[in-house]
């Protein structure tokens, strides 16, 4: 949805089909399932909604949302299941930490090391069973690349610095498939493209496949 477009995109029978109009262009909005299983859009660049979610209620309807605590725009969000957490943003020097349940109740986490948007983001579980986030590469706030990997063990703990990502390259993008953490694409201070994929495990980066 959106990504500098006024609709969302659904895959029906193997093809993607505009299916939902959102009335607005939207662009540095991100999604959210919520746990009773509704679609929130959240924040974005366009027409003041920085701090608004739009539910989308089926493929054709969408309605206002509860508001975001603060303007968020090219963030980064990691579904935890009851909560989400939002990280980083083009605002606020980009170190903004926000978590949201369902009903929009807000809490504010420690803040990032490095400022970033337009980064990469997932989480995953360590030995001690603790749900790890991790943020890596992005944009600083004056949009210059970076590589940087942040990690955060508990929602309490501060962030730390672990090992780079292997590219300065902002617009990549994160998912975690049985337990590891894996980061693909972005784009350099050159505007140079890149399909390269990463793997992050046991505290260290490496080629995936």
């Amino acid at each position: 949805c959106g990504d500098g477009m006024d609709n969302c995109e659904t895959m029906i029978g193997g093809d993607w089909t505009v299916t939902t109009d959102l009335g607005r262009y939207s662009a540095g909005n991100v999604m959210w399932t919520t746990p009773s299983q509704e679609t929130l859009l959240m924040g974005g660049r366009y027409s003041g909604q920085g701090s608004s979610t739009v539910k989308l209620l089926d493929t054709k309807t969408t309605q206002t949302g509860w508001r975001l605590e603060f303007q968020t725009d090219r963030a980064c969000a990691i579904d935890l299941g009851q909560t989400v957490i939002l990280t980083g943003g083009k605002g606020y020097d980009g170190v903004m930490v926000q978590q949201y349940t369902e009903d929009g109740s807000f809490s504010e986490l420690p803040q990032l090391m490095n400022g970033r948007h337009n980064h990469g983001c997932s989480s995953y579980v360590d030995t001690n069973s603790n749900i790890v986030l991790l943020v890596a590469g992005g944009f600083t706030t004056k949009d210059k690349s970076i590589s940087t990997t942040e990690i955060q063990l508990t929602r309490t703990s501060p962030w730390q610095l672990v090992e780079p990502y292997p590219l300065a390259v902002g617009g990549l993008r994160g998912a975690t498939i049985n337990n590891i953490v894996y980061m693909t694409g972005g784009l350099d201070d050159e505007k140079q493209d890149t399909s390269k994929i990463f793997k992050y495990q046991d505290g260290v980066w490496s080629p995936a496949g």
